[in-house]
C-alpha cells in the first residue's frame, strides 16, 4: 500500500516538515511513501503537477495530510487514478466522512442533536436555532469548529437567549471567513466528563478519545479501542458507516458511557496522543488483513 504526503515547497523531493515524523514512522512499518504538492493541488488548482512525483502504476494509495475540500479531493483522486494511483477512500467516502451532515443520520442517538444550515446566512443560523431544545450548544461549520475562541465563536450558553446566541455565531463566521466549510452546525452541548478548563480558551477539558478505523475495524494503537466501541449503540452505528478509513471521536459522558464526538475522515485526521510508530505499524496490520 502507498501513502502520500505532502511535499516540502522548498525542497519538493522532501517530506513537508510537519509530517516528517509520521512519513518516516510509516516508511519504518512497510508502507511505500510518495508525494504530492499541496501548493499545487490546492492554490494552483493543478492537480495533474501536483501528483507528477508519485510512480505511473503504483497502485492503490491513501493519502495523509492536511484538510482538502470534498471537490478538491475529488480532483486529487481524478489525477491519481489517471496515473494509476487510485486512492482507496473514494471521493463519495471521503464526503462522507468529512463533513457531518453527510455522517449524521447513521449515528442519531450516540452524538449531540444537531442541526445545520446550507450557508453562512444568519436567517438560517436563527432558524436553526429554534430547532434544539433549550440550553447549551456549540457553534461549529460541517467540519470544524473556532474551540481556541471558545467564549466569543464557538460556546452558545442559552439557544433561546437568540441575541448573544446569533452573536457568537457571526463571531465564528467572522472566523472563518473563506473558509467556511458548507454551512453552520449548532449541536446541543452534552455532560462530557471534564478535568476543568483549558487555561488558555477556557473550553472544558474533557475525556476524550481518538480511534481509528479501518474497514469498520479499530486499529489498536492504546489496546482499549474494541472495548470503547463494545457498547452497542456505538458498534451498530459503526456498522453504517460507509467510508474504508475514517476517524472516530469519542467522549465519556457524566454516566460513564461513551459518545460519538465526531466522525472524520481517517488520512486527514491526525493522531492524538499516539506514537506514529504504534499508530502505522496498527494500520499496516490492519490492511494486510484484508486479505
Amino acid at each position: 500500500m502507498n501513502l502520500l504526503f505532502p511535499c516540502d515547497p522548498a525542497r519538493p523531493r522532501a517530506v513537508e516538515p510537519d509530517f516528517a515524523q509520521q512519513a518516516a514512522a510509516a516508511e519504518g512499518a512497510g508502507f511505500a511513501i510518495h508525494l504530492i504538492s499541496f501548493e499545487e493541488l490546492v492554490y494552483e488548482s493543478a492537480p495533474m503537477r501536483a501528483v507528477r512525483q508519485v510512480p505511473e502504476g503504483v497502485g492503490p494509495s491513501v493519502y495523509r495530510g492536511w484538510m482538502l475540500k470534498p471537490p478538491v479531493y475529488a480532483a486529487l483522486a481524478a489525477a491519481l487514478d489517471a496515473r494509476g494511483a487510485p486512492l482507496v477512500v473514494s471521493p463519495s467516502a471521503y464526503g462522507y466522512a468529512h463533513q457531518l451532515p453527510n455522517w449524521f443520520a447513521d449515528f442519531v442517538g450516540v452524538t449531540a442533536r444537531s442541526v445545520w444550515t446550507t450557508s453562512g446566512h444568519l436567517d438560517e443560523a436563527r432558524a436553526a436555532l429554534a430547532q434544539l431544545p433549550p440550553g447549551p450548544a456549540i457553534v461549529k461549520d460541517y467540519v470544524k469548529s473556532a474551540k481556541h475562541l471558545w467564549n466569543e465563536a464557538c460556546f452558545v450558553p442559552d439557544t433561546r437567549d437568540e441575541v448573544a446566541a446569533l452573536r457568537v455565531v457571526q463571531a465564528f463566521l467572522n472566523e472563518q471567513g473563506d473558509d467556511l466549510n458548507g454551512g453552520v452546525v449548532l449541536r446541543a452541548f452534552r455532560p462530557y466528563r471534564s478535568s476543568g478548563v483549558e487555561a488558555r480558551t477556557g473550553a472544558p477539558l474533557i475525556e476524550e478519545r481518538r480511534v481509528f478505523l479501518w474497514r469498520g475495524r479499530p486499529l489498536s494503537v492504546f489496546g482499549d479501542e474494541a472495548s470503547i466501541l463494545d457498547e452497542p449503540s456505538i458498534a451498530e452505528a459503526v456498522r453504517r458507516v460507509r467510508s474504508p478509513f475514517v476517524s472516530l471521536d469519542v467522549a465519556r459522558l457524566s454516566d460513564g458511557r461513551w459518545e460519538v464526538v465526531e466522525l472524520g475522515d481517517g488520512q486527514v485526521s491526525q493522531p492524538r496522543e499516539m506514537d506514529p510508530a504504534a499508530f502505522y505499524r496498527a494500520l499496516r496490520q490492519a490492511m494486510a488483513s484484508d486479505g
